[in-house]
């Protein structure tokens, strides 16, 4: 299953101590190479909580979305912490592997459209990723932007850590929400197409939805 989240945002993370990430969690392998697929369901409007699992208090994503995280990898369509103004999507495998870059020379007129992920070669993607659990979540502190944070040109100078500009600075948490236009979910051709269709903004704030 195959599954495509178009999210309009002008400037990715604006609020500085916040981890934002849409990661799709995979907990078995079950897609077929080569599939052909076509629109399954699309979330959108008053639909589009239907049939989610939504937290509170601790991060979901630290361990309990599914037991055998991390074994079935982990995809983060959009990434980021504190001053980070730019998407830092990623893969992620449980464990081992090797990087490789191919320098090649060609014209730029051979590619057109927009730039996308290509994944080619041995590697076997279908054991490595499999079924998706969306999760959409809006971290404060934690190990990774803590870690950068005194590296951090814009961070840095107004506070010493993480932890104490989030607890002096609750006002600027007021506000923080994604905006999501729809959620499209892709399955195999010999099932039947459902869908729906209209706009959507999600607001949070002080943990209700």
């Amino acid at each position: 299953m195959a599954s495509i989240f178009p999210i309009r945002s002008t400037h990715f993370f604006s609020l500085f101590p916040i981890l934002c990430f849409l990661s799709a969690f995979t907990t078995s392998a079950s897609v077929t190479t080569g599939s052909k697929y076509f629109l399954d369901t699309s979330y959108a409007g008053s639909t589009f909580f239907n049939g989610f699992t939504f937290y509170s208090g601790a991060d979901p994503t630290s361990g309990f979305v599914k037991p055998d995280w991390p074994n079935y990898g982990e995809i983060d369509i959009i990434e980021g912490v504190n001053s980070n103004s730019v998407n830092l999507m990623s893969l992620h495998t449980i464990s081992g592997g090797v990087y490789a870059t191919e320098c090649i020379v060609v014209s730029r007129n051979q590619f057109s459209g927009e730039p996308q992920a290509a994944f080619e070669g041995a590697c076997g993607i279908d054991t490595h990723f499999g079924d998706h659990q969306i999760v959409i979540n809006t971290d404060f502190c934690g190990s990774w932007g803590g870690a950068v944070w005194q590296y951090d040109a814009i961070c840095a100078p107004i506070a010493p850590d993480y932890n104490t500009y989030v607890a002096e600075n609750p006002e600027e948490f007021a506000v923080a929400y994604w905006e999501i236009n729809y959620v499209n979910v892709y399955t195999s051709a010999s099932y039947t197409s459902t869908s729906t269709s209209s706009s959507l903004s999600v607001y949070v704030k002080d943990g209700s939805t």
